[in-house]
């Protein structure tokens, strides 16, 4: 009886480090990049209503200078982060990112009740199974979330080639 608890201590304790390692790294790697959408996002769309806000009174200005160099070159950064803005879609990845950061917190919270759950089991068998159980379910969840994110990456990139080779024939 002890060598099956032991074996279910033991069992836990080393899916408790690979659910740990998984979740501290998708965690991560999801925060990286959700920031650095919001700021791509914010800076872009900041950028894009200053300019797009000094631009009448730009044209105003009657030099040579303002209407043949400033004016023109204005109105192409306005078109330019309009472009990007909608070809890169920041806002979208970013709240794509931060779905996908809630559901591996959820899928973590998840894998800790269960192993409480475990821990509570008398019969050492049903707890290594409970455990493994948990361990499956974890992983499937995180690969499930992978699988999003990546599938939304490639179909992004899909339609970028779809935008680019219909406005390039």
């Amino acid at each position: 009886m002890d060598d099956a608890n032991d074996a279910v201590k033991r069992y836990l304790n080393d899916a408790n480090i690979v659910v740990d390692q998984l979740f501290q790294k998708e965690l991560s790697r999801f925060g990286v990049h959700a920031t650095r959408a919001f700021y791509f996002h914010r800076i872009t769309g900041i950028s894009l209503l200053f300019l797009s806000s000094s631009l009448p009174f730009i044209s105003t200005v009657e030099t040579d200078v303002v209407r043949k160099i400033i004016l023109p070159a204005v109105a192409v950064a306005i078109a330019f982060l309009s472009g990007l803005m909608s070809f890169m879609t920041y806002g979208e990845s970013w709240k794509n990112y931060r779905k996908s950061e809630i559901r591996v917190r959820y899928a973590h919270e998840r894998w800790n009740t269960q192993v409480l759950a475990t821990q509570f089991e008398k019969d050492p068998e049903k707890a290594l199974a409970q455990a493994k159980e948990a361990a499956s379910s974890f992983l499937q969840t995180m690969e499930g979330i992978v699988d999003t994110e990546t599938e939304s990456f490639f179909k992004k990139l899909d339609e970028a080639d779809k935008t680019v080779a219909k406005n390039h024939p």
